[in-house]
């Protein structure tokens, strides 16, 4: 039944790995990935087994054309060949049926018979063994142990069967060792009675929880085994053969054992152990990978892995790589050694050797990577040649003693210096022999900071927040004048009123106008925390400075908190900023308005960030940690760098060069400078997914230019992935294109719609077609609702978005500009590649060009916010009495438009005159109802154009935790709408809510404030504003059940009893002019079905279906695909699609099609429909796309 349902691709946790011959193959559910090692690319996956997913590869003989594996998961275990031509992989082709066991299996090993051939040894979890005869598909026997306990974890050692070992860790704590070989075994067929089992031959003791795994290394003759009591525990063996000899069973029954090591390392249960020649890693439920030596040392500690846990552990064949696959469905290369890899070096500058030993450097800086600059207290200047070691003064100026500032231009090769008297110097450090000076007198005061915003482009920062804009060019040279620089002031900038008001930060950005004129800014970040937008004087207005406006255009006050803005960077149109709260934060220059897109802190702990760098499209984050300077690596999420220095309040320079780094600071009088590699050791195969369970994903709206399904999830982990299914060479591929982030604590369900107004102003940086944007609303723990603005974009239009505007910029060449179009070559780089389709049912291309995501974090509002910013409220609200641990169970939006239509009068009056009151439904855009786990069902407003929420309405009704709620909308053939919202609780019954009525009377609430409000700036618009109000209560009054209703007091057009006990999912479809049809699954097992007749606002039960044993628990996600097709699915890992049969006054319900899933604890399901096909996704622990054809039912 399962063959209509076609799964196209599983991304969750991956349980097993293998390393073998360059490739690196993983098992992800039920399906077998294969890895390049190089090229860090997927070349292959295949799906093997139904209903189990695979836990283990045993590799056998492997020749230079192929790979042999035995792949065991569950109950079921197959061999597989993997076929390469010149180290691709062509083909994957089963070499054997697979085999299903009676016991699950632990351990599967190669052995060799007699005559040479091989055979497959299964070890059991009831502590027997299985031989079996791949080839022939037969079991030849099975083995038994006298101790017929439960395993929690077995491995098989041994080349022959006749010296094959069997090692187990026992539920009573303990390994005990047996051999397998014994004459007295019977034919797996003989009656069990007359087999004899094999006694015990070794106990070891010592742990004192369950034993999850056991290795042993045969060369260095060394037991290892790791357990729940978050131990590792090692044993040397010892045998009469000694080591040089595989030894046989009389062997190992004279073995002699010791306990060597006892470790303790992981803060969690530790799952597995790789042994090494020369060291050991483990894994653990801490997500941590550590890499130990043989007398107990932690050499390093891998971290990169999101969430609870990794779950599977190999190392390369020479020893230089361990691999780890995580419960994020993430794959980690990690490097053990590399070649010539620098070690962490750390020397003091050798200030003593300059003359005046009371002297002491009091600022320094890196000019590159081997040149340091050092400002002595004396108001001496030098450089200092690392590799020489030697110093050269630049010049030595009593002007500059006590206090001076310095900036160096890294490109140009420059220093700026200020000092106390207002002056500044410029210096050509390149060159030794010639140094040329340039000084100007800029301020009354002293120069309190000094910026390059780029190459050619200097701001000065004086006392009471004067700032000057600088323009440094190579003019004429003319040694007799002794001049070299052409300093000119292109701008005078007025800083806003503040206890620190110096600039620390700077860069410019352009900004394409609707007529494609191009207009350049500054923006600043001050000490004081705050971010500016600036005009940018063109070339035109050079010579005419004080024809700028001085005064900021917009001011960001203390987003930075109150400790400084500490950098200010453009890359690919947007500016981000970094600070002293250890946020960076992302913005949008959108028609000459600077706007927020969202605001990351990378690090608990990391409350210092300097500095952002983007390296082969990883984003390194620089700041400090406590009194570390550390580099942390945001995709990698790891640490790459760290370096005790004590802090960044003292003076510091740092340098990147390859995968070298030089960090100089100031400490006690000296100047130190720290060497270390900053070369990741880590390398992502297989993308990040969710650290913890998936509790929600919605496919977002369809979009002309968008080919592909781009689908939302949400986590446990409070956070929100945006990302992709692209096809590959025939392989459909997950991509996340943006995450989200910034919720307290889980996100528990979403709701995206396209944007509120049809006369919606666009705020993006064009208006052409290419970008596609929606809104995303977020709702979970801790009361919390979020909205998001999405933008998809394919990259390729916005090549040439690029090429058609990069021309028509600033007369001097913008930095900011080439610097965009830099970052985003590597995603230019291949825009054209063709898309393979070699399958029939891959013929819709998922993804023509590579895509993008932009996302704006709009607004966040929390349930009662008004209480929490102790704001007045009416006794009546003293009911409503808020747990700040409710939780957002469901959420759904819909944009006002679709709810209420507008004459088309009142549309064309607010789009002729935007301050008419025809166009207040643009203030209220979206429409949300919102479930709660307080029992109340909650209506909200969403303004795009205010970014704010409202509360329209609120009801106890159900009287119990709220699960799910969504809208619908009626239609009939008059182009009538009725809108209904429908609310599910734990109590098992459907409320359905008349959402006319609540929308209509809080819009002519509204409207009659907004009146008010634009009568008394422009009267002359007083009749059109009444009008829109008047027109409003007559659309109200027709539709009106009855009279008017007080929130308190709201009731619903009909109640609905469908289940025992809770309700999971929930779906509502129309199925002609005046019925529609309802969906509920629920905790109780079944699934009922209920025909509505709908006249107006009223509903009343038709009909009634239940399909009592529709799964095996409980069923949580339900989608009405048509008329008489519905597909449900379940926490019991089953999708099915069922055939619908409506009677007079019943609904009969059979299922068509059953597929088994790979994604445990099943928590949501969302469709995506494209012409006859039907797309799933269903989401828990990972996520699965499936597909099926409504032509095969």
């Amino acid at each position: 039944m399962a063959k209509n349902i076609r799964p196209l691709c599983f991304v969750g946790p991956v349980t097993a790995l293998i390393a073998s011959r360059g490739k690196i193959l993983s098992g992800c559910g039920s399906e077998l990935f294969v890895f390049d090692q190089i090229a860090k690319e997927l070349e292959a996956k295949i799906t093997l087994f139904s209903g189990s997913s695979i836990h283990g590869f045993r590799e056998g003989q492997t020749t230079e054309d192929q790979i042999l594996l035995c792949v065991f998961g569950a109950k079921q275990t197959c061999v597989v060949s993997i076929t390469l031509t010149q180290d691709k992989v062509t083909d994957i082709t089963f070499r054997s049926a697979v085999l299903k066991t009676h016991d699950w299996i632990w351990d599967a090993h190669w052995v060799l018979e007699e005559d040479n051939t091989s055979s497959i040894t299964l070890a059991l979890a009831h502590n027997s063994v299985l031989l079996w005869d791949w080839m022939s598909h037969k079991v030849i026997m099975e083995q038994k142990c006298k101790e017929n306990c439960i395993l929690y974890c077995a491995h098989l050692v041994g080349t022959m069967r006749k010296d094959l070992i069997f090692m187990a860790g026992t539920v009573f704590n303990q390994i005990v060792l047996w051999p397998v070989s014994n004459d007295k075994c019977q034919n797996v067929n003989t009656n069990a009675e007359h087999q004899e089992a094999v006694d015990i031959m070794h106990t070891f003791s010592g742990h004192k929880g369950v034993i999850f795994s056991i290795q042993y290394h045969h060369k260095i003759q060394r037991l290892c085994s790791v357990s729940d009591d978050r131990s590792i525990r090692i044993w040397q063996l010892s045998f009469p053969i000694g080591s040089n000899t595989p030894p046989s069973i009389a062997d190992w029954k004279q073995m002699d054992s010791q306990l060597i090591l006892s470790l303790y390392g992981h803060a969690a249960r530790v799952w597995d152990v790789v042994m090494m020649s020369s060291c050991f890693a483990s894994i653990g439920e801490d997500a941590t990978c550590l890499l130990w030596d043989y007398h107990g040392n932690i050499i390093q500690k891998f971290k990169g892995h999101k969430g609870k846990s990794i779950w599977s552990l190999a190392a390369s064949a020479d020893e230089k790589y361990v691999i780890t696959g995580g419960g994020d469905a993430s794959v980690r290369l990690w490097e053990l050694q590399k070649s010539g890899h620098p070690v962490t070096t750390s020397k003091a500058v050798p200030l003593q050797i300059l003359k005046d030993a009371d002297d002491f450097p009091r600022t320094v800086d890196m000019l590159d990577f081997n040149t340091v600059l050092i400002m002595m207290n004396s108001g001496s200047f030098y450089k200092y040649d690392v590799n020489k070691q030697e110093f050269h003064l630049v010049f030595s100026d009593s002007n500059f003693k006590s206090y001076s500032v310095i900036c160096s231009c890294h490109k140009q090769y420059l220093c700026a210096v200020g000092n106390i008297k207002g002056t500044l110097r410029i210096v050509d450090a390149k060159d030794n022999n010639d140094i040329q000076v340039e000084d100007i007198t800029l301020f009354g005061g002293k120069v309190l900071s000094l910026v390059w915003v780029n190459h050619t482009h200097l701001l000065c920062s004086g006392p009471d927040g004067h700032c000057l804009l600088l323009y440094i060019s190579d003019g004429d040279y003319t040694r007799e004048e002794n001049k070299y620089l052409s300093v000119r002031t292109l701008q005078n900038l007025n800083l806003p009123a503040s206890r620190h008001r110096w600039i620390t930060a700077a860069c410019f950005i352009n900004s394409v106008t609707t007529g494609n004129e191009v207009k350049s800014y500054l923006v600043c970040g001050d000490k004081n925390g705050s971010v500016f937008l600036y005009p940018f004087a063109e070339e035109k207005c050079w010579d005419t400075a004080t024809s700028i406006n001085d005064e900021p255009l917009q001011s960001f006050f203390r987003i930075h908190g109150k400790t400084g803005v500490t950098s200010v960077c453009e890359r690919g149109g947007s500016v981000f900023t970094t600070g002293r709260d250890g946020f960076y934060r992302e913005w949008k220059l959108q028609q000459g308005v600077l706007v927020q897109l969202h605001g990351y802190k990378v690090l608990k702990g990391l409350d210092w960030i300097d500095q952002l760098d983007w390296i082969n499209n990883d984003l390194l984050v620089n700041g400090f940690f406590s009194d570390h300077f550390v580099v942390w690596s945001v995709s990698q999420n790891q640490q790459l760098i760290s370096i005790r220095c004590g802090g960044g309040h003292r003076s510091w320079g740092f340098w990147r060069l390859d995968d070298m780094s030089r960090f100089v600071y100031l400490k006690n009088g000296e100047a130190c400078i720290v060497d270390c590699g900053s070369h990741s050791k880590q390398n992502l195969l297989h993308p990040v997914l969710h650290g913890r369970e998936i509790c929600d994903v919605k496919f977002l709206p369809k979009h002309r230019d968008i080919v592909c399904p781009i689908l939302c999830s949400a986590s446990e982990d409070t956070s929100i992935i945006v990302s992709a299914f692209r096809n590959k060479d025939s392989l459909i591929l997950w991509r996340p294109l943006a995450v989200l982030k910034g919720h307290l604590s889980s996100v528990r369900s979403l709701a995206a719609c396209s944007h509120g107004s049809k006369m919606a102003q666009s705020i993006d940086r064009t208006e052409k077609s290419f970008q596609n944007s929606c809104i995303l609303f977020s709702g979970g723990g801790r009361a919390e609702i979020r909205a998001w603005k999405l933008i998809i974009e394919n990259s390729k239009e916005i090549k040439a978005f690029y090429a058609e505007h990069v021309e028509s910029s600033m007369v001097e060449p913008s930095l900011s500009q080439l610097s965009a179009l830099n970052a985003n070559r590597s995603a230019f780089s291949n825009l054209d590649t063709a898309i393979s389709k070699s399958k029939a049912h891959l013929e819709k291309e998922f993804v023509k060009n590579e895509l993008l995501c932009q996302h704006e974090h709009l607004s966040t509002y929390f349930l009662g916010e008004s209480r929490h910013k102790k704001m007045y409220t009416s006794w009546k609200a003293g009911k409503l009495k808020l747990d700040p641990e409710t939780r957002i169970m469901a959420i759904h939006a819909t944009p006002l438009h679709e709810l209420i239509v507008l004459d088309k009068n009142f549309e064309k009056k607010g789009t002729q005159d935007s301050t008419s009151s025809s166009n207040n439904s643009g203030h209220m855009s979206h429409i949300l109802s919102v479930a709660g786990s307080d029992g109340y069902l909650r209506i909200l407003s969403f303004s795009e154009e205010t970014r704010n929420f409202q509360n329209i309405a609120t009801t106890f009704y159900h009287k119990c935790c709220v699960l799910k709620t969504l809208h619908y909308i009626h239609r009939t053939k008059e182009n009538q709408i009725f809108p209904f919202t429908l609310s599910a609780s734990t109590r098992g019954d459907i409320a359905i809510w008349n959402l006319f009525d609540i929308v209509s009377k809080h819009l002519i609430r509204y409207a009659e404030k907004d009146v008010l409000r634009v009568d008394e700036k422009d009267p002359d618009h007083k009749d059109e504003g009444q009008d829109y109000v008047n027109f409003l209560e007559a659309s109200v009054t027709d539709h009106l059940v009855m009279g008017t209703v007080d929130d308190e007091d709201l009731q619903p057009v009909l109640d609905l009893k469908a289940h025992q006990s809770g309700i999971n999912s929930l779906h509502i479809l129309q199925i002609s002019e005046s019925n529609a049809l309802v969906a509920s699954g629920g905790d109780d097992n079944s699934i009922t079905l209920h025909n509505l007749r709908i006249s107006g606002s009223q509903c009343a039960l038709d009909a009634k279906g239940t399909k009592v044993d529709a799964h095996s628990a409980q069923i949580t996600g339900i989608w009405l695909v048509s008329p008489s097709m519905m597909v449900s699915t379940s926490i019991d890992q089953r999708v099915c699609v069922w055939q619908l049969c409506s009677q007079k006054d019943s609904i009969e319900v059979n299922m068509v099609s059953c597929k088994y899933i790979d994604i445990a604890d099943v928590s949501c399901m969302d469709v995506f429909t494209e012409r006859n096909s039907i797309r799933l996704c269903v989401a828990g622990e990972g996520m699965c796309l499936l597909e099926f054809e409504l032509d095969n039912f």
